[in-house]
C-alpha cells in the first residue's frame, strides 16, 4: 500500500483486494463463524473494561473474522474509537480497521501462515505494509481455515485475544494456542491464559 494514500483510501484499497480475491460466501458458511465472532467481540469488550485500559482511555478496537476459501469476511468495530483522533489517521477506528484488515490479508495471501507476524519473515518486496509500517502480530489462523484478526491493543495483546477466541470457539486446543502464543517475538501466552478465565 502506498504511503501517499489517505487512511480512508488505504482502508478501501484493502477492502477492494478482499472483495476481488475471495468468492461469495453462502449463509451456511456465515453460520460457521458466528461463535468465533461472538467470543472475539465478547473478549474485546471485557478487555476494554480492564483498569489499565480505562487508565489509557482505550475506547475501542477492531476485529475481522474470515474463513479461507469461503469468501467470509466480517470486519467489526467495538467501542467508540472513532471519537479518538490519531496523528497518522483520521481517527483510531479507521486506524484499527486498516490494521485488522491488513493482518488478515497477510494470512489470506500466505495460506501456510498461522500468525500475521510471519509477515516479517517474507522477502522485503513481499511484506505487506500500511503507510510504511509493517503488518505486526494480531491475526491468527486455525487448522479449519478460520482467521481471527484484532487491532487496537499491543500486537501481543491483539494476538492473545485472537487466540483466546479461537480456544473458546473450539478452533484451537489450549496447547495449540500456547504454541502459537510462544512462537512470536514476544510471548503472549500468559495474557492469553488470563483471557481464557474471563466470564461473559
Amino acid at each position: 500500500m502506498s504511503a501517499e494514500l489517505t487512511p480512508e483510501r488505504q482502508l478501501n484499497a484493502v477492502k477492494d483486494y478482499i472483495w476481488n480475491n475471495t468468492p461469495d460466501p453462502s449463509f451456511e458458511e456465515f453460520d460457521k463463524v458466528q461463535d468465533v465472532s461472538y467470543h472475539a467481540l465478547s473478549i474485546i469488550r471485557e478487555v476494554l473494561k480492564f483498569p489499565e485500559m480505562v487508565d489509557q482511555i482505550k475506547l475501542g478496537a477492531a476485529c475481522v473474522i474470515a474463513q479461507r476459501g469461503s469468501g467470509i469476511y466480517l470486519p467489526m468495530n467495538v467501542g467508540k474509537a472513532e471519537n479518538t483522533p490519531d496523528s497518522g489517521f483520521t481517527n483510531k477506528e479507521i486506524k484499527y480497521s486498516i490494521y485488522a484488515l491488513g493482518k488478515s490479508v497477510v494470512l489470506i495471501q500466505n495460506p501456510h501462515f498461522f500468525d500475521s507476524e510471519q509477515n516479517l519473515e517474507l522477502e522485503k518486496s513481499n511484506q505487506l505494509n500500511l503507510a510504511g509500517n509493517l503488518i505486526p502480530a494480531g491475526a491468527i489462523s486455525t487448522p479449519d481455515g478460520t482467521i481471527i484478526s484484532v487491532s487496537g491493543f499491543t500486537a501481543e495483546q491483539d494476538r492473545a485475544i485472537a487466540l483466546a477466541a479461537a480456544v473458546k470457539s473450539n478452533r484451537l486446543s489450549r496447547e495449540q494456542a500456547t504454541e502459537i502464543a510462544q512462537s512470536g517475538e514476544k510471548d503472549s501466552s500468559e495474557y492469553m491464559n488470563s483471557l481464557l478465565e474471563l466470564q461473559y
